[in-house]
């Protein structure tokens, strides 16, 4: 990373109608994503994730943890204080105050507006779901009852927590910049070198605190209030230890609320008092106390001119101070549309991609103004919703090139960054020169990184190399937006998270039961099958209709599962079982627990059985499966008798059975079945009639597949001799 005065912007955009002074029409179309809920699920998992991977400290941070220097910087300490902990800033070892506190506050707004976005899919304290499995995919966790942002958000404001002790204190850097990137090795490697270097072989490397800087501390105050409601359902203790952070980071920051600092490599804030006004209505809002909402000052909701960034936070300061006076609410968020989402709309490109803002980590922009139109249409309609699909997709692969910006997600990709500028991601100790560089690999347990690079416009133009920062290069701001909108996406999507469930204490979960269904719907007992199911129910008069697979387990209680573990097989006559693709089910928004089979037409078969089996991700735990027959009307045919029907006769004796085609038709095949599903008859061609002897055929139920020149007949006939 080199300087950098621009930061993350993610911006989000829908459609809708507008019209007014500063406002661009919109049609109002549905908006549409290139994604499954699925895989926009996966990637904000991937997303999340990521901040584990940029861990100061005792960590653990994953990306390290089978490393030989799992943990880094753990000498971190100023005045006599414990300073170890927060993020890595980018593919850095530095803990720079501007991307950090902008990205907390971000990643804390996001999952205050959008909760059921976000998932509990593994343990988020250290990781030992992964470990343990040996699975580093998102199949290789563990939920723990707790949603995995907050436990990688509450990882930064420990820290933050730390480096707020009084009202007069705030810390917002560790580390020298210039001394980091003299080397490239991981973080715990660089920290038993010397200072010069980037280490703490001699002691505590740099820690740098202020009393010039407003901005920062603003936006620190911010992320504890939020984090102060939101984390209070799972520690209250925690929670009002936050609180009382929060209160010494706001009346610092009101001391110094007109200033700011160029702090590293990054800009001074271009209105700090904008970013006191996000504290003050954030504190209001959780406290309800007039001390804050007397210091909310509706003027400092400005134009920016620029883009939301972390110099930049003013879109975000227009969406908290609607929020926290609900009779200026439409004041502000026209002011917003107005100023910002409806410009970030309205200047894309031809892969209608957001195409303002600097050429140094592009993508940062296009992913910080999805979110703030994410957050304008959460709380005033969908209009810019499009706009958000067209940013997130865009990233994700879809766009003309097929080229996905985040490292390890390739959903209908043909490619996705190999060669991230990511010091621990490579786990590389050995200090490689550019050439070096360009030969380094990802070990595959890192594959899954989630790290969204800085990118280009369009999409063809991108260059994979490790010493092309500009493209390669990520951060903790360029992924904060990013979150922020996919979350926004998920949580109105049929893979939106059940909150109800988070809380409570971890169940280990371990599949014992499918059971087949007519229904989406788990909770359904009426709709189950059982072991048979009548052939009517698989059809209707255009085709196939869906079964669903429900997983339980030993208790009773539906499992969320994978529906690419699931397989359904259909029997029918000799020829099979035969494989068939299942379709996911489209899910009701509070279960992810059902996976649906469409029954298809099988010509010159007919279907038996069908079974499904669902394959757990742990290795300890078997497959398991279900079977039902499939049965339809039974006709009782007697010893000798003789049926006209559908343009056929059936004539049974007790030693032969003789079909007989109606004048003007022909046979032109018989099947003849056990109720196994074994053929015992067969014959082709064409005929005026065709005679089964059953001599040594007992009583009981046959299938009949009869073939006409006009169209075929099946039926189940319980014969008697």
């Amino acid at each position: 990373m080199k300087r950098r005065f621009f930061a993350v912007i993610a911006v989000l955009s829908a459609i809708l109608s507008f019209s007014g002074a500063g406002g661009t029409a919109f049609a109002q179309t549905a908006a549409t994503g290139k994604f499954t809920a699925d895989q926009y699920k996966k990637a904000l998992w991937m997303v999340t994730r990521f901040y584990g991977a940029q861990r100061s400290g005792h960590g653990s941070n994953w990306l390290l943890m089978d490393h030989t220097y799992k943990t880094s910087f753990v000498k971190d300490s100023a005045d006599g204080r414990d300073l170890v902990g927060g993020w890595f800033d980018c593919g850095d070892h530095v803990l720079f105050g501007h991307t950090f506190f902008f990205s907390t506050y971000v990643l804390a707004k996001a999952y205050d507006v959008f909760p059921t976005g976000f998932h509990d899919l593994y343990n988020g304290k250290d990781y030992s779901d992964y470990a343990a499995s040996g699975d580093w995919s998102i199949a290789g966790g563990a939920p723990n009852g707790t949603p995995d942002l907050l436990e990688e958000l509450k990882y930064a404001t420990d820290w933050i927590i730390k480096a707020t002790p009084d009202a007069n204190t705030f810390y917002y850097q560790k580390g020298n910049g210039d001394y980091d990137h003299k080397q490239w090795v991981t973080a715990g490697f660089m920290s038993t070198l010397p200072r010069d270097q980037g280490g703490e072989k001699e002691g505590p490397r740099q820690i740098l605190k202020t009393t010039e800087d407003g901005h920062m501390a603003s936006l620190a105050a911010a992320t504890l209030a939020i984090m102060s409601k939101i984390y209070r359902k799972y520690d209250d203790t925690y929670a009002n230890l936050c609180l009382t952070h929060a209160k010494n980071a706001y009346a610092f920051a009101k001391s110094h609320k007109s200033q700011s600092i160029q702090a590293g490599y990054y800009g001074k804030a271009k209105d700090p008092q904008t970013s006191f006004l996000i504290a003050s209505t954030e504190m209001y809002m959780v406290t309800g106390e007039n001390t804050y909402k007397n210091d909310i000052d509706k003027v400092q909701v400005k134009d920016h001119g620029w883009v939301l960034c972390y110099e930049n936070p003013h879109d975000l300061a227009a969406y908290a101070a609607a929020m926290a006076i609900p009779e200026e609410k439409d004041t502000h968020l026209n002011f917003m549309r107005e100023k910002f989402v409806n410009i970030y709309a309205t200047n894309v490109n031809g892969e209608k991609v957001y195409n303002r803002g600097d050429d140094w980590g592009a993508l940062r922009y296009a992913a910080n103004t999805a979110f703030s139109a994410a957050l304008y249409s959460s709380a005033k309609n969908a209009a810019y919703d499009q706009y958000v699909y067209d940013q997130v997709d865009y990233i994700l692969g879809g766009n003309t090139a097929k080229q996905s910006f985040i490292v390890g997600f390739c959903e209908g990709c043909t490619k996705s960054p190999q060669f991230p500028h990511h010091r621990n991601v490579y786990l590389r100790d050995d200090n490689p020169d550019d050439a070096g560089k360009a030969n380094m690999t990802i070990p595959a347990r890192n594959r899954s990184f989630g790290y969204l690079v800085g990118g280009t416009r369009t999409s063809s133009s991108f260059t994979e190399s490790v010493t092309d920062y500009r493209q390669t290069e990520g951060g903790i701001d360029y992924n904060a937006g990013l979150l922020g909108a996919l979350a926004y996406i998920v949580s109105k999507s049929t893979a939106s998270a059940d909150t109800s469930r988070f809380g409570k204490a971890p169940v280990v979960q371990t599949p014992a039961q499918i059971k087949i269904s007519l229904s989406p719907d788990p909770g359904n007992t009426a709709s189950y099958t059982g072991d048979s199911i009548f052939i009517n129910d698989l059809y209707n008069g255009n085709g196939g209709k869906p079964l669903y697979a429900h997983v339980f387990d030993s208790a009773g209680a539906a499992i969320n599962i994978t529906c690419g573990n699931m397989t359904w097989n259909f029997t029918a006559n000799e020829t099979l079982p035969t494989v068939v693709p299942i379709t996911p089910l489209a899910q009701s928004a509070l279960s992810d627990t059902g996976c649906s089979f469409t029954v298809p037409t099988v010509d010159n078969a007919v279907i038996t059985s069908i079974k499904t089996t669902y394959v757990y991700a742990g290795a300890d735990r078997p497959s398991i499966s279900k079977s039902v027959a499939v049965y339809g009307t039974v006709s009782v045919l007697p010893r000798s008798v003789s049926l006209s029907k559908h343009g056929y006769a059936m004539t049974v004796k007790p030693q032969t059975v003789t079909f007989t085609a109606a004048a003007g038709r022909e046979i032109t095949g018989l099947g003849i079945y056990s109720i196994q599903g074994k053929r015992i008859f067969a014959k082709s061609g064409n005929h005026k009639e065709i005679s089964w002897n059953r001599a040594n055929r007992p009583s009981g139920m046959y299938l009949i597949k009869l073939t006409l020149n006009n169209g075929a007949v099946v039926q189940r006939n319980l014969i008697l001799k």
